[in-house]
């Protein structure tokens, strides 16, 4: 599979939340798809480890103040004390500590993954031929949460970069095909006939039919409240 996304000048892909969707089913129909027949958590690790060929590894990455990054070369990440750690290319770090928040585990090895498929030649100049295998000159590190940018705020293709990847890691995590199914099940479940949960209204029942989602798909609530909002099913502050 190759992308086949344009590109800004500055290589940085130009895609929408629905392409994005799309390839995030394409991903998981070839390398994954059980997780497009019925709702389920995806195996992150499997699909990055096993399908797209990158690399996974945990380290404490906290005195650096990153969540994770993602190589795009052979580097030699400084690390406190003068230590340095040896990342091969093709590696996503994570820091060991969000082991103890899987969701948020999760979504990180999600949104790193999507930079590897996503962003090798922006955050390398390299203008290659896009394949899921290693190339690249850099690495990229990552401190944002989901739904940080929209395409109204993104100003800058940095901004515009986590935004993607934001997006195709929840696409990932909650493909398209099942979840807005299950959602809508959940909701009427709860007795929400009109399918859209009101932020704020009936808190406890809303809480219900978010934590309900969160358990299936094993991602973070704020995670499920912007997916639901990405498809009309959700209104109001996360």
């Amino acid at each position: 599979m190759q992308l086949e996304f344009e590109r800004k000048p500055s290589l940085l892909p130009v895609a929408s939340r629905e392409e994005l969707d799309d390839l995030g089913e394409q991903l998981l129909l070839e390398y994954m798809p059980a997780v497009l027949e019925s709702p389920t958590a995806t195996d992150i690790k499997y699909l990055a480890e096993e399908g797209i060929i990158v690399d996974m590894k945990d380290e404490l990455l906290y005195p650096n103040n990153l969540l994770g990054f993602v190589a795009f070369a052979d580097i030699r990440f400084p690390l406190p004390e003068d230590r340095v750690m040896e990342v091969p290319e093709g590696t996503i770090v994570i820091d060991e500590r969000l082991h103890g928040y899987e969701p948020r585990w999760r979504f990180t090895a999600a949104h790193e993954l999507a930079h590897w498929i996503l962003h090798r030649a922006y955050y390398t100049q390299v203008d290659y031929n896009f394949s899921f295998r290693k190339a690249g000159y850099s690495y990229i590190a990552c401190r944002t949460e989901l739904g940080r940018k929209n395409p109204k705020e993104a100003e800058t293709d940095d901004e515009w970069a986590e935004w993607q990847a934001d997006n195709l890691a929840a696409s990932l995590l909650m493909p398209r095909k099942t979840f807005v199914k299950t959602a809508e099940e959940v909701l009427r479940k709860h007795g929400y006939e009109d399918l859209r949960l009101v932020s704020g209204v009936d808190i406890q029942r809303g809480f219900e039919v978010v934590r309900e989602l969160a358990n299936i798909y094993q991602v973070s609530l704020r995670s499920v409240r912007i997916r639901m909002r990405n498809f009309g099913m959700y209104v109001g502050d996360m």
